[in-house]
């Protein structure tokens, strides 16, 4: 299986994510990030037909990324924090990112994102 990306279609597509996970089971879904410590700024999480995220037991804050059925951004959540809860209702799936990430590849609602590698 290889690698899969994310990238905003801009202008110039631009990766803002190198190792995307997509879990694919309940157990998988349900477990996320935790027990992780920390994310590399390579690292992304896709829940599909996901509109709200929980950071119950988590250990360090994320950055969330709301997408509708065409992959394109409804809502940004920057560095929530440990202990809190977020959702979008308009949204179908959502992205989880490192801290930051949001910033650094400066999305906007609206951008389109393609996921890249699926086979």
């Amino acid at each position: 299986m290889s690698t899969l990306q994310v990238y905003c279609l801009k202008p110039e597509p631009q990766c803002i994510c190198s190792a995307l996970t997509i879990p694919s089971s309940f157990w998988k879904r349900a477990k996320g990030l935790l027990g992780k410590s920390s994310m590399t700024n390579e690292e992304g999480v896709l829940f599909y037909h996901c509109s709200s995220i929980h950071m119950i037991g988590m250990k360090f804050p994320i950055d969330v990324v709301y997408l509708n059925n065409s992959l394109e951004i409804v809502k940004l959540v920057e560095s929530i924090k440990p202990w809190q809860v977020s959702f979008c209702h308009s949204a179908v799936h959502t992205l989880e990112l490192a801290s930051g990430s949001i910033s650094k590849s400066k999305l906007k609602l609206g951008e389109k994102l393609q996921i890249r590698g699926i086979e």
